[in-house]
């Protein structure tokens, strides 16, 4: 499992008015309260909830429950939490339905060709 992947656009810059209104439409995930650009990701409304008081009440630090997701026009980060990589594995299976992109790791060490199944990057779905 890579925790900090970006993707980068290929073709043509990311919609950011789509990907933050898929964002806000999964349900569970909630602008960063401390960076406007972020987003934080979570499997559930209580995980989304109790992040969200964390990160209030201590703005140096973020749960490590949820995934944090900033998008730009060309590239969006993604740190994925090890306890729950799923919304982020749905969030990267939405948009790779609508665009083409590669997957770097940190390093932007190129994933691309590996990534074509998302196990590579977020390990195996749970059954």
């Amino acid at each position: 499992m890579i925790n900090e992947i970006l993707l980068e656009a290929i073709d043509a810059d990311f919609d950011l008015d789509a990907i933050r209104g898929e964002l806000v439409r999964s349900g569970h995930a909630v602008v960063d309260p401390h960076d406007a650009r972020q987003y934080l990701l979570a499997s559930d409304d209580d995980v989304r909830e109790r992040a969200l008081a964390e990160r209030r009440g201590d703005p140096r630090r973020i749960s490590r429950s949820v995934a944090i997701v900033l998008p730009t026009a060309r590239r969006i980060a993604i740190n994925v939490p090890g306890s729950d990589p799923m919304p982020a594995r749905r969030f990267v299976e939405w948009l790779r339905a609508r665009q083409a992109f590669r997957v770097l790791d940190h390093d932007f060490n190129d994933f691309t060709d590996q990534s074509t199944d998302l196990d590579f990057i977020f390990g195996p779905e749970a059954a």
